[in-house]
């Protein structure tokens, strides 16, 4: 009894999350992705599987020619020496058992090579669970295809150098990596597709130079958690697409074109990860949806995280830092709360093309660019935020684009805190700007900054300036200002300064100005 245990403990996992039955019948209890399952119910499925289905261990010698398939005739643990040279094939249909063990003997040097490229070199269909430890998988077409209505439970294990996928979760199905070396395989290292379930912990995954270290498409599901994984020049290290979604967790990414894609209705969840990349850090496009949380780090790629094309990110608790482009949008939305966006070496925030964010509780520091930018009709809210130390304008507003703020402190900007051209408006609420020699506020090319319970402290001679057909209008009578307002040539550019009749601060005689007054 005690070996029985050993054996169906690998499936317990399976029978709580995955709603497959065995053939002809159900397991007592189902369960749905996300949804924890009781102990009481889990032990009964375990109950019934160890009631239903026994097992018989033999040992198959592959360097004395002994066959895994000849063996699986007559047994369902196969312990293996060595490596044998076959395809093996787990048909439901066809196979005289519904659990199938298949295991190395030792942990370095046992496996199957395939003996045809053309398929793969363990096939699993149709109601079949499987067990794969300490082998070695290599040259079929898949080192491991799992299907219809299949569960597959690899651990230990390495699967290389075949001629497509690593390991295929192929329709629906149930597929378990655990503490696997998955490398060098010509196309995706996993692939999981059509509504199959997946969870891939603690592997290693590296070298697929002909498609992404793991896909999941097509409705799969996939919890991805604490691997190491390292793309190839040109691909996605990670990628979900296709009304597919998964939980990404403490995993570590490097050295792909993009760290992680979703896009195509796809959603993401990545909490604790590390992602560095040539490309994108994280790319969300094409209606992906994606929530980057929980210490998260995007760095040292061209782009830390992008957005596009209808798709949302929402970015809680983490960093993005290092990069060319912190964080790089194109008609897409984004929420930014509790994060830091530091030291990229252009731009902070780049929104183009009528995309909008909410920036709340963030900090956005030391880029060498613009801290925030905003083009061509896109909007921002930013909200109990801090720009500081920006080394072109803390914040630049152009094309018909609409900032507002609320607690925003904008300082320390190599040329101006914030710059507005080309028809835009800034809506400058219950927020500081504070600077030595940069300007505060540079308006220009017919755009209008609205004040409202504001502070805007300088020290040095032009505090705001105002250029072709520019506007400032002061509401309410608790702005502070300190410093100089400069309009250049007024009276042929049509600057001007709208008080609303408030009596602030900004009209008075401590605060001279040559523009006009209304």
């Amino acid at each position: 009894m005690k070996n029985k245990s050993l054996v169906f403990a690998s499936i317990i996992l399976v029978c709580a999350f995955s709603p497959i039955t065995v053939k002809g019948q159900s397991l007592p209890h189902t369960f749905s992705a996300n949804t924890a399952a009781k102990a009481s119910e889990v032990n009964e499925n375990f109950t019934y599987l160890l009631e239903r289905f026994g097992t018989r261990k033999t040992t198959v010698n592959c360097y004395s020619g002994e066959s895994i398939t000849t063996a699986l005739k007559n047994y369902n643990h196969i312990v293996i020496s060595g490596v044998c040279t076959e395809n093996i094939s787990l048909d439901g249909e066809t196979l005289p058992h519904r659990v199938v063990i298949l295991e190395g003997s030792s942990s370095a040097s046992d496996g199957i090579t395939a003996s045809s490229s053309a398929s793969p070199v363990i096939d699993i269909n149709y109601h079949v669970f499987v067990r794969v430890k300490n082998l070695t998988l290599k040259e079929g077409q898949m080192g491991l295809k799992v299907r219809r209505n299949g569960i597959a439970l690899i651990s230990n294990s390495i699967v290389e150098s075949n001629s497509g996928d690593g390991i295929c979760a192929c329709g629906t199905s149930f597929m378990f990596s655990e503490s696997n070396t998955i490398r060098n395989n010509s196309g995706n290292g996993i692939y999981a597709t059509d509504n199959a379930e997946v969870n891939i912990k603690s592997n290693t995954i590296s070298g697929h130079s002909g498609g992404s270290s793991i896909t999941i498409t097509q409705g799969a599901y996939a919890v991805i958690n604490s691997n190491t994984i390292t793309g190839s020049s040109g691909n996605t290290a990670v990628e979900i697409s296709r009304g597919s979604s998964a939980t990404i967790e403490s995993n570590t990414i490097q050295s792909a074109e993009n760290g992680i894609t979703v896009h195509d209705g796809g959603i993401a969840y990545l909490s604790d990860i590390t992602v560095s990349a040539t490309s994108n850090a994280v790319q969300v496009t094409r209606n992906g949806t994606a929530r980057i949380y929980n210490d998260s780090l995007l760095q040292n790629s061209p782009v830390g995280l992008g957005v596009y094309y209808g798709s949302h990110a929402q970015v809680d608790n983490s960093t993005i830092k290092g990069n060319q482009l912190g964080v790089y949008m194109k008609q897409a939305s984004l929420d930014v709360y509790g994060s830091t966006i530091s030291n990229n070496t252009e731009d902070g925030f780049l929104l183009h093309h009528n995309s909008s964010a909410e920036i709340n509780n963030s900090n956005i520091l030391s880029n060498t660019r613009d801290g925030l930018t905003l083009r061509n009709g896109s909007q921002a809210l930013v909200v109990n935020s801090v720009i500081d130390g920006s080394q072109s304008n803390g914040v630049y507003i152009n094309a018909n684009s609409v900032m507002q703020t609320d607690n925003l402190t904008v300082k320390n900007s190599t040329n101006s805190n914030i710059s507005l051209s080309d028809n835009s408006v800034l809506r400058f609420f219950s927020s500081t700007v504070e600077s030595d020699n940069e300007t505060n506020l540079a308006i220009m090319g017919g755009s209008r900054v609205i004040a409202k319970g504001s502070n805007m402290n300088f020290s040095g001679s032009s505090a705001v300036t105002l250029y072709d057909s520019a506007t400032l209008e002061v509401r309410s009578t608790s702005n502070s200002f300190t410093g100089t307002i400069a309009c250049t040539n007024p009276a042929n550019m049509g600057v001007s300064i709208v008080r609303n009749n408030t009596g602030s601060s900004w009209d008075n005689s401590s605060s001279p100005t040559t523009c006009p007054v209304h």
